[in-house]
């Protein structure tokens, strides 16, 4: 990356005031020169962060450690790059940015260029489903109550059941089919033929704090259970660094996030006076969506039919998030339970949320099993919380709960704790072992399955087109179908693999074991050509 004369970074930094830009974000007090607050990057209830005006201004926070200047407090406050936090901040004190690399300068472009598209395309499929001839879309919405104000609200369109209506639309307004493509908002198939990427679907545009139209989520509307295709990843979207909502969550006057199961969801709770509603893009919460949420808030309230994932109660621990839950009972999802029970009835439960933890805790010992029963789940629960601190916690509350000595159970999730990590070289062994006494047949595949799943994190914009040509199925181990499962999952949205983005999808004992895959494999290469062999293999 070209660097910025410095004389351009220290006039710009002059030109935006720290405090100033600070406020937006948290409530300071002043203490002689300096001010302190409750830090915008981690839940906390007395101020750690403090802000230094003079001379060389820049923040640090006691608590999490995060830390800079001005233009490091943009970048992470809106999600930014830092040339994208440089021209927000030029752009708000009427500076000009110097001229970038031409990288830089093509990245800049591209990006802008996807936000145009995405805005027309927002604008057409909104003009679809409001003028349309095609009223399948307004007939769903209106099955599903959501209001005019709503759809008008998050600009929800419509895209008709055809092939290259969109794509003729956008051609005819200039722009080229290569660019399509890069935006998302169409595809372009083995024969080099570029479709429509969505086709008989609710819209919903993927805001970011901008106001940039980055994406969408596109809903088919003749499931009974929602069912969603996405942009890919582009220039402009990257679903682990996106929170549908958001930018219309962030101005409610709520001192908590509520996070629920999908958009029509969102739409939905947001009908019933929530306006602190938001939703991640896609199924998977990722380690990004919990630090992006923490950004905004100091609670989240998850909604869902049942217990929440222990994995996902842990993403949200690690960001010093305190975690309530809302569980739907025997509906769907929310918007199921509200089309059902009314506003009223769901704003009670809200209203009841309490800890995560403590509530599954409760459910466990007010439930009808019995007491050795209650007892080993209660166990599974207390071993899957990777804090020991938190641990403990819940550890005191479940023996006082559940009437039992702590002492005993203490003792008791410290056998089960020991038990899955002895299970971590078992199950490797067992790999192992079936990849030496398998047949030729399954060696062949054994060793093709790990080739292809290597050059998917080494490459996963080629994610897609993996999945138009493999299956589970043909992976001949569970571990291999259960990673390539979650890669599928993951990969499309970024660009560097972590471990931690695959932790919902594994037991801690699997987990352990694909952190060992990524790091055994970091260094080993698959060539385009022995990646061909390797499908062949698997499929043949």
């Amino acid at each position: 990356m070209a660097k910025l004369p410095e004389e351009f970074i220290s006039r710009l930094k002059s030109a935006n005031d720290i405090v100033d830009l600070f406020r937006l974000h948290a409530d300071l007090k002043k203490r002689g020169r300096i001010y302190v607050c409750c830090c915008p990057f981690h839940a906390e209830k007395t101020p750690s962060c403090t802000i230094y005006p003079d001379d060389d201004p820049h923040f640090y926070c006691f608590g999490c450690h995060e830390g800079g200047d001005v233009i490091t407090f943009v970048m992470k406050t809106e999600n930014l790059t830092y040339m994208e936090a440089v021209r927000t901040l030029a752009q708000r004190c009427g500076m000009t940015v110097p001229s970038m690399s031409p990288q830089e300068r093509q990245n800049s472009i591209q990006r802008d260029k996807c936000y145009e598209i995405n805005r027309e395309t927002a604008n057409f499929y909104y003009g679809s489903l409001l003028r349309g001839e095609d009223k399948q879309g307004l007939q769903f919405l209106a099955n599903h109550q959501i209001k005019p104000q709503t759809v008008k609200e998050f600009g929800i369109g419509y895209a008709p059941d055809d092939w290259h209506l969109l794509r003729n639309h956008l051609k005819q307004k200039g722009y080229s089919e290569q660019e399509l493509v890069l935006s998302g908002v169409c595809r372009k198939n083995q024969n080099g033929a570029v479709y429509d990427t969505f086709r008989n679907r609710i819209l919903f545009p993927v805001v970011d704090l901008r106001g940039n139209v980055t994406g969408f989520g596109g809903m088919e509307i003749h499931y009974q259970n929602p069912v969603f295709v996405h942009t890919e990843y582009s220039p402009a979207f990257q679903r682990g660094q996106l929170l549908f909502a958001l930018h219309t969550a962030k101005n409610a006057s709520a001192e908590s996030l509520i996070l629920a199961e999908n958009y029509l969801c969102v739409l939905t709770i947001w009908q019933t006076g929530f306006k602190n509603v938001i939703a991640v893009p896609g199924n998977v919460i990722l380690p990004s969506h919990a630090k992006l949420i923490a950004q905004h808030t100091k609670e989240v309230i998850l909604i869902s039919s049942g217990i929440p994932n222990q994995q996902i109660l842990n993403l949200f621990s690690e960001t010093g998030l305190s975690v309530k839950s809302v569980q739907t009972g025997n509906t769907a999802d929310s918007a199921d339970f509200i089309r059902k029970y009314g506003a009223e009835a769901f704003r009670t439960l809200v209203s009841q949320a309490g800890d995560a933890r403590k509530t599954e805790i409760e459910t466990i010992k007010n439930s009808l099993e019995d007491e050795q029963t209650k007892l080993q789940r209660s166990i599974n629960m207390l071993t899957g919380i990777q804090n020991p601190l938190e641990r403990e916690v819940y550890m005191t509350n479940t023996a006082k709960e559940m009437g039992i000595s702590l002492d005993m159970l203490r003792v008791q999730v410290d056998s089960r704790l020991h038990h899955a990590i002895r299970n971590i070289s078992a199950e490797t062994r067992s790999l192992s072992k079936e990849e030496l006494f398998g047949s030729p047949v399954n060696q062949k595949k054994i060793t093709a399955g790990k080739q292809v799943l290597i050059y998917m994190i080494q490459n996963p914009q080629k994610c897609r087109t993996m999945e138009e040509t493999i299956t589970p199925q043909h992976f001949v181990t569970d571990f291999q179908r259960k990673l390539y499962q979650a890669l599928c999952q993951v990969l499309p949205d970024c660009t560097e693999l972590t471990a931690s983005m695959l932790e919902t999808f594994f037991s801690k004992p699997e987990f352990l074991q694909v952190k060992s895959f990524l790091q055994d494999n970091k260094e080993f290469s698959v060539s385009p050509e022995a990646l061909n062999d390797c499908i062949s293999a698997l499929t043949g």
